[in-house]
């Protein structure tokens, strides 16, 4: 009997350590790159450039997850913000005027290096929040008549976000995100623009691995 109580307590402790191990390494682990695909809709802000809503936009990032709750990456995005002006008087720089309606377009690029903080430690529901710091170029171009007249400008540009994403058990999921978009971009196409600003609002698929 007494062989039998120590073989059950060596059993139940071994029993009990692999547990402990197994416990330790389901923890542990969690997987550590993200790749993300997004459409993204741009509401433009005190631009009297253009003011019109734009669904023609799109992001691709990367995501590095140094810690469970804290990922760096690195995005590309493109949108392009158009709107149709009717006939108005313009004068320009030297001073001569001109009658015409016109076409506008905003052509953006932005490149940034992120960083973002996620408020849950699950491994399927994953709700964040982040700041993207980088570079945008944009190309502000008017089309009138037969003529156009374009202004290509490098700017720095900041981006608050928050967002969510949900991750099904092979590593694939969905996410959602808005975001504030600011850089110091200017130009001067027949109206002055000193720094574009905008909210954008995301969805998109993700592969986690």
């Amino acid at each position: 009997m007494k062989k039998q109580l120590i073989t059950l307590a060596i059993f139940l402790g071994l029993g009990y350590t692999m547990m402990a191990q197994e416990g330790d390494r389901v923890y542990t682990y969690y997987d550590k790159s993200q790749f993300l695909i997004s459409w993204d809709i741009n509401v433009p802000l005190s631009n009297d450039f253009i003011s019109k809503t734009s669904v023609n936009g799109a992001r691709a990032e990367y995501r590095y997850f140094a810690k469970r709750n804290v990922s760096v990456g690195v995005s590309l995005g493109w949108n392009t913000l158009e709107e149709y002006i009717p006939g108005a008087v313009y004068t320009d720089s030297d001073g001569a005027s001109i009658y015409t309606d016109m076409v506008r377009q905003m052509k953006q690029l932005p490149m940034l290096a992120h960083a973002n903080y996620y408020l849950s430690s699950s491994e399927s529901i994953k709700p964040y929040i982040g700041i993207g710091l980088g570079t945008n170029y944009i190309n502000s171009v008017s089309y009138f008549n037969i003529f156009q007249h374009e202004d290509p400008t490098w700017g720095f540009m900041a981006r608050p976000e928050m967002g969510i994403e949900y991750i099904y058990n092979n590593g694939f999921g969905v996410y959602a995100n808005a975001a504030y978009n600011y850089s110091t971009n200017s130009s001067d196409i027949y109206t002055s623009v000193d720094g574009v600003q905008g909210i954008s609002f995301g969805i998109g698929v993700l592969w986690s691995y």
